[in-house]
């Protein structure tokens, strides 16, 4: 309407204003002269086939119809984890308190599973937030390098953001490492135990990073070796090395909370294998504390 010649009433001049030969519609100012309900009326040739459009509304509701599925699946196992996780700490503690467990035992957490979801969207809360707020300055510094059409400060920007990224995981990771065995084993709610969970963080993030460090790489060895083993091994290597790290960072709880002591009476680490009538391990409220 303003009298540019950019691409009048012709939406394929949209390709050759972006190479430069629109006609000069921008650097006369005359603006952008392609009128929207013109391009829609070109568009009316689905009108004229049926079968394209069928096929397109056919795609686009396969589309929208799988993303439902994954959708439904990914909220399925999400709520089957929350209820059988505080089972899967008991059945933690009793291997380690008696040798052996039961499997009921795996799924008695129907108690604590409101719980335990509420925990576990916190807690993705708090890591999307962590993540948003560490690509802030990798985000600005992107924002400059396009606009500079700069390419080492984009590769600054990414390192940066990367960098963040680590430094923040590595710091938080350890504040929520505990909730879930908080809960479990204290019979906290969510904001407790998120407190709970920062409180045995401070002072040893450092230890907690390594300590998760050679879980994973535990983890990552048994993949490899059932790969190796014709590629199905892994399916066997892969869930008893995670079982072992779960039970692993249980067992770290469990000392933080109770003390080096309490181990004495798990049959699981005596070399004598006390008897298996051993006393369940205690809720941290029922402690005697120190004068």
């Amino acid at each position: 309407d303003s009298g540019g010649g950019g691409c009048s009433g012709n939406p394929a001049g949209l390709v050759d204003l972006f190479d430069g030969e629109g006609g000069g519609a921008f650097d006369t100012g005359g603006g952008f002269d392609f009128d929207l309900s013109e391009g829609l009326q070109q568009a009316s040739f689905l009108k004229d086939d049926p079968l394209a459009l069928s096929a397109g509304l056919a795609v686009l509701w396969l589309i929208l119809g799988i993303v439902c599925c994954l959708l439904v699946v990914g909220l399925a196992f999400f709520a089957l984890r929350c209820y059988l996780l505080p089972g899967w700490y008991r059945l933690h503690e009793e291997c380690l308190r008696t040798g052996g467990g039961g499997f009921s035992t795996l799924f008695s957490g129907q108690d604590l599973f409101l719980n335990m979801v509420l925990w576990n969207l916190l807690k993705g809360v708090i890591l999307f937030a962590m993540f948003l707020v560490a690509l802030v300055p990798a985000g600005m510094l992107g924002v400059g390098a396009v606009v500079l059409e700069s390419g080492g400060l984009g590769i600054g920007a990414a390192l940066v953001g990367a960098v963040s990224v680590i430094a923040a995981t590595l710091y938080v990771q350890p504040g929520l490492a505990f909730g879930g065995e908080a809960i479990t084993f204290d019979g906290l709610g969510v904001m407790e135990a998120l407190s709970r969970s920062w409180e045995l963080a401070r002072g040893n993030r450092l230890q907690m990073i390594l300590f998760f460090v050679v879980l994973g790489l535990v983890q990552a060895v048994a993949a490899v070796v059932g790969l190796c083993l014709c590629l199905v091994g892994v399916f066997v290597t892969a869930p008893l090395a995670r079982g072992g790290a779960d039970l692993a960072a249980t067992e770290a709880y469990l000392i933080l909370t109770r003390g080096i002591e309490v181990t004495e009476n798990w049959a699981l680490l005596s070399p004598d294998g006390p008897p298996v009538s051993a006393p369940p391990v205690a809720h941290l409220s029922d402690m005697p504390t120190e004068e």
